[in-house]
């Protein structure tokens, strides 16, 4: 599995597969985007991510996550939509 950043989100998180709201520690996200040095963000929060090498800054952008849903055990993936510097919302992946 090996290292991750987790992230933690501030609205109902829900399964696209199952329809269900996910909850425990499947509502936390993980996502091997940044450091991944099990740092952990909040939702609402800036971003304030250092890196080995200097800080890094997403203005806008988003950022892949994903979980396992804690109903239909299904992998999920989901966008973490990052706005002025903060991750302000969660949002279905769409391939």
């Amino acid at each position: 599995m090996g290292m991750f950043d987790e992230f933690v989100p501030s609205e109902k998180v829900i399964c696209p597969k199952c329809n269900k709201e996910l909850e425990g520690q499947g509502r936390v996200l993980q996502s091997k985007s940044l450091e991944c040095v099990l740092d952990s963000y909040k939702q609402g929060k800036p971003l304030q991510i250092k890196t080995s090498i200097s800080n890094f800054f997403i203005k806008n952008g988003w950022i892949e996550a994903h979980t396992i849903c804690d109903k239909c055990d299904s992998y999920i993936r989901f966008k973490l939509i990052i706005e002025n510097g903060v991750w302000t919302k969660v949002e279905k992946w769409e391939e």
